[in-house]
């Protein structure tokens, strides 16, 4: 899926040059192994053989990253501990990634489940607030223009962040406790500015460098291949909402539309 975003979008010239010979040998082995994974027709994500296949691809697309940032005129501000940017309702999450996650969560953090799970669904409960009160006070007796120049999505994510609700996966350091298998969307999120600009207060700012450098096209259509094959939640794609589903078992945090 090409991922939505509440980030800001990029300036009209994207601070990453395009992607040289080298990246894009690198991406074409991402998008060869993806169709090897297709091809395995694994009955879980989790059966060992489709985990390590995707374990491949995540190193490939580091390396990917790697090479492209390499060649940007700018300098990669993102630094351990810095979690500004885990504030954001992380959405274009893959069904198979939520569920690789939620078994990390299982096998390393299984005392915390119980109280990470009531604060993924506070967080959702305050997401639909906002989604509700989108509805009565703003698109309800907005003008059919309004209501069509306005990214209704963006425009709640942008709420969300607003409040400052840090991810519940962050530990009492300000570091992800999932980091290595965290979600390509989360990945995929890059900052030129100083840390302090990513900030909710200033991160609208329009000295604010930052951009998302994902993958192209051709992986993201085998990617949503394997999202539908695994996908339990009804296209459901937010992080917040799919991890209770893995975690235990059932489905009762669930927003009233898909975000």
């Amino acid at each position: 899926m090409q991922k939505k975003s509440d980030k800001p979008a990029p300036p009209e010239e994207t601070p990453l040059p395009p992607p040289s010979k080298k990246a894009r040998a690198l991406h074409a082995e991402i998008v060869a192994g993806l169709k090897g994974m297709l091809a395995l027709d694994s009955a879980t994500p989790l059966d060992p053989v489709f985990t390590n296949a995707y374990e491949t691809i995540l190193e490939l697309f580091g390396a990917y990253q790697q090479e492209i940032l390499s060649r940007s005129h700018y300098q990669v501000t993102c630094g351990k501990n810095c979690a500004r940017c885990c504030y954001h309702w992380v959405a274009d999450v893959y069904s198979f990634e939520a569920a690789i996650i939620a078994e990390h969560i299982k096998q390393q953090l299984p005392s915390k489940i119980p109280t990470l799970c009531n604060a993924l669904r506070e967080d959702a409960a305050l997401l639909q607030t906002l989604d509700d009160m989108l509805d009565e006070r703003v698109l309800k007796d907005a003008s059919a223009h309004t209501t069509e120049a306005l990214d209704r999505d963006d425009l709640l994510l942008e709420g969300f962040y607003q409040l400052r609700r840090a991810c519940p996966l962050l530990d009492s350091s300000g570091a992800c406790s999932i980091y290595p298998v965290r979600p390509m969307s989360c990945r995929s999120y890059v900052s030129f500015s100083d840390p302090l600009l990513c900030d909710p207060d200033t991160i609208y700012y329009n000295e604010v460098l930052t951009c998302l450098c994902t993958i192209e096209q051709a992986a993201d259509d085998v990617l949503e291949k394997l999202h539908d094959r695994y996908d339990h939640c009804e296209h459901d794609t937010s992080l917040r909402t799919l991890l209770p589903y893995y975690l235990e078992g059932f489905r009762d945090c669930i927003l009233k539309r898909v975000i």
